[in-house]
């Protein structure tokens, strides 16, 4: 689900965003009240509760019915990786495709690792490529890993430069 971006919605979303990923809210903690939020950033009931079905869906909070909304033991910003690879058909290199399946059973509610391609010859790679810049705004993810050098586009590129995401690149 994309991150809004425009308006109070994605202003309020990215600063409570921004306290999750700060430590400002700490995992398992409370969130203020949405009445609350509603005084503090001048906003309606339905702004915030669209923020806070955005900060689930991209989980960082769950909801305890009317007992509150909480930060997740685990939120993704602490636990979600990238894994990219050079090559769109994984299939058809047997290392690659033996790295992905390890990382895929690696995966746990404590830590996931999340593949995409980084090549842009097919719409689907560029689809992932999107994806995972998508991620990377949203602070959805701990890190990512490089399966080859990405390539001065996309160092130089808005994935790496000014990113709040620690890179590290396997090469050979």
């Amino acid at each position: 689900m994309p991150m809004p971006s425009d308006g109070k919605q994605g202003s309020i979303d990215a600063a409570l965003r921004r306290r999750i990923t700060d430590g400002l809210l700490a995992p398992g903690e409370q969130l203020p009240r949405r009445t609350d939020l509603e005084r503090e950033f001048s906003a309606s009931r339905v702004t915030i509760q669209r923020v806070f079905d955005q900060l689930i869906a991209d989980g960082f909070v769950r909801t305890n019915g009317r007992g509150g909304t909480f930060v997740v033991e685990h939120p993704p910003h602490r636990c979600r990786f990238a894994l990219v690879f050079g090559v769109a058909d994984l299939d058809s290199q047997r290392f690659w495709s033996a790295l992905d399946h390890e990382a895929r059973m690696l995966s746990s509610p404590r830590r996931s690792i999340v593949s995409y391609a980084d090549v842009l010859d097919t719409q689907e790679a560029a689809a992932q490529q999107g994806r995972l810049l998508a991620d990377m705004r949203a602070r959805r993810l701990a890190g990512v890993i490089w399966t080859t050098f990405p390539g001065e586009a996309i160092v130089e590129g808005p994935l790496v430069r000014n990113s709040l995401v620690p890179s590290v690149a396997i090469m050979g």
